[in-house]
């Protein structure tokens, strides 16, 4: 990451230093959102004498927003926030922007202040996991992890089988960028979230989705899905309208399993007997560990990844980490042994918003072919456009992210 400092305090090259009295600073998380690229600066050593800290923006210029209370925003930019640590008496603030918004609250804990500028930044470092902020909201008496991200109209992230809010690292940052408030959600089971003694089920996970966007978002949302999470999100366009302004299915998968019609004789009864293994507690446990296996992930994933450059160390750490968990074993052979929920087929008749379906076309697991009952929904009147994307397979959205966030932000555009 290249700068261009305009000034220098203890060897260190700033570009912006708000003197903010720390009696003014709010003891709440506040969100920044600014246009390109960022850059964080812990500022306990630049404390000084008359309690005053130095907080780091990057912007040229502040304006009141009536409308975002205790936010800084701006087009098209990402959002991030200034973090009060009481206990250690730090403040840091993570902000880069050429037309930063304060609202006016903020604007409180920041009167009396002296802002200066400028500084350019020519890179964007790759967001990871780790980069996020997780929060966790109890549901039912289980622990669920989420982050958000942006500011603007919100959108929900629902991932897909054995996979986190981790398998969106590439889009969150982009789609906050673009303007949106960003959720992403690990569904009860699996990622941060607890592994739940229950029987699992389509109908838990989207009554979760229900409960968590009345929790915390006020206004209907686009709902972004992939594999199993697509199904999700279409059943909850279908099932609970108000709180769903859209949907973007990412190779959407057919059912949570099999169903019986769809299995020729023989492997009706391979699956049935795999079934039997699997919700066994003792052949269960080593069916379990031998697939969670790191190597047997990444072998796996070359099955699904088109690019096998994609399939790198962190995606398989990403998959591994979660089902080291207490409960995992018994969560995956609940979900193996679950009803299929209701299919596409069943659930299009009734859609009654848009929805963007964009379909790897060399996915191996669920085929392209799969895209055409999308294609006669169209025809009969439903509001669908349909995106294959070519040299991609079951994940688009992380094997070729640029891609698909090209995709996402240009039909959230004209939706």
């Amino acid at each position: 990451m290249k700068i261009t400092p305009i000034f220098i305090i203890n060897g260190v090259s700033f570009i912006a230093g708000i003197e903010v009295t720390t009696a003014f600073l709010p003891q709440s998380n506040h969100h920044f959102k600014c246009s390109n690229f960022y850059l964080s600066f812990p500022i306990n050593r630049f404390a000084s004498s008359n309690n005053k800290l130095r907080v780091l923006a990057m912007c040229s210029t502040l304006k009141p927003n009536s409308n975002n209370l205790g936010i800084a925003s701006c087009r098209a930019c990402f959002g991030y926030r200034a973090k009060t640590l009481t206990q250690l008496g730090l403040v840091e603030i993570i902000a880069f922007c050429s037309d930063l918004i304060l609202g006016q609250r903020t604007l409180i804990y920041l009167r009396n202040t002296l802002l200066i500028f400028i500084m350019t930044v020519t890179t964007q470092p790759l967001a990871t996991p780790d980069a996020f902020e997780k929060f966790f909201w109890t549901w039912q008496g289980y622990k669920i992890q989420y982050t958000v991200m942006g500011i603007g109209r919100p959108l929900v992230l629902v991932h897909g089988f054995g996979a986190s809010i981790g398998h969106w690292r590439k889009n969150i940052p982009v789609l906050a960028n673009a303007g949106y408030q960003v959720f992403a959600i690990d569904l009860l089971g699996f990622g941060g979230s607890d592994k739940a003694p229950i029987d699992y089920s389509v109908e838990v996970w989207v009554e979760l989705l229900k409960d968590f966007c009345t929790a915390h978002i006020n206004e209907p949302a686009v709902f972004i899905g992939n594999s199993i999470g697509a199904l999700l999100s279409l059943i909850v366009l279908v099932e609970h309208p108000e709180i769903a302004a859209g949907g973007i299915l990412i190779n959407s998968a057919g059912g949570l399993s099999h169903r019986p019609h769809e299995l020729n004789p023989p492997l009706r009864m391979v699956m049935a007997t795999f079934n039997q293994f699997v919700r066994s507690p003792i052949t269960g446990k080593l069916v379990f560990n031998r697939i969670r296996q790191k190597a047997q992930i990444r072998r796996t994933l070359y099955q699904v990844y088109k690019n096998r450059e994609a399939v790198t160390d962190e995606l398989v750490d990403l998959l591994y980490t979660p089902s080291c968990d207490q409960g995992a074993q018994q969560v995956f052979a609940s979900i193996l042994t679950a009803p299929p929920g209701p299919s596409p087929e069943e659930l299009l008749p009734k859609v009654e918003r848009p929805l963007l379906v964009i379909w790897g076309a060399d996915d191996p697991w669920t085929p392209i072919t799969g895209a055409k009952i999308y294609e006669k929904a169209r025809e009969n009147g439903k509001e669908i456009k349909i995106v294959p994307i070519p040299n991609a397979g079951h994940c688009p959205h992380d094997e070729v992210p640029d891609v698909v966030n090209a995709q996402i932000v240009d039909w959230l555009a004209q939706s």
